[in-house]
């Protein structure tokens, strides 16, 4: 029971991690380049919308992954 606990916490832990990562790669960008940073001022789109995109892409990938890539096909 403990076993599958830590194996659950482990998962989440490095889910959650995967999931920040893949926001920040997206977000990030926009906010320390000055040009991007300008362009992305005058266009229509929020920072929690462009967020939400990066990670169900992030999802995604990770589903993909894990019917493809864990099960060894």
């Amino acid at each position: 029971m403990i076993h599958a606990i830590w194996e659950w916490v482990q998962f989440n832990f490095w889910f959650g991690l995967l999931c920040l990562a893949a926001g920040m790669i997206v977000t990030l960008p926009l906010l320390f380049s000055k040009s991007l940073h300008k362009r992305f001022l005058r266009s229509n789109y929020d920072l929690e919308t462009i967020g939400v995109i990066a990670l169900v892409i992030a999802l995604f990938v990770i589903g993909l992954y894990n019917h493809f890539g864990a099960s060894g096909a």
